[in-house]
């Protein structure tokens, strides 16, 4: 029982990393846009337009906190994602399915919104 929630987290871990790695080392995607790229583009022009259009008069180019928003920017999206919540998402998704397997459960999903238009599956 054990080996498999281990065999769960290798698995989330790896999957994850190979997934990071394919993000970074390909910059313009197939018929895609690249979310770790896009964010970087999007960054340095808001921060462009802040440099060119400050809120605050005489806000400073690199201002107090930058390169932490700049850290946090990229852990919130990428880095967390591959330390933390890749394995607990697929060990929690796991547990969950081990527990309440004996009362019929296979992980299914209750209720099927799949077949709904767009716009009410938005909104559900």
């Amino acid at each position: 029982m054990w080996t498999d929630y281990l065999d769960t987290i290798t698995k989330a871990y790896s999957n994850t990393a190979s997934y990071l790695w394919k993000v970074v080392t390909t910059p313009f995607p197939e018929n895609s846009i690249n979310g770790f790229y896009f964010l970087i583009l999007i960054s340095l022009v808001i921060w462009g337009l802040e440099i060119v259009i400050p809120w605050r008069k005489k806000q400073a180019v690199f201002r107090k906190d930058f390169w932490l928003d700049g850290f946090y920017m990229f852990f919130n999206f990428y880095i967390f994602n591959l330390l933390i919540f890749a394995a607990l998402s697929s060990v929690s998704e796991k547990f969950l399915i081990d527990i309440l397997s004996p009362f019929g459960y296979t992980g299914k999903p209750f209720i099927d919104f799949s077949g709904m238009p767009w716009g009410w599956e938005l909104l559900v």
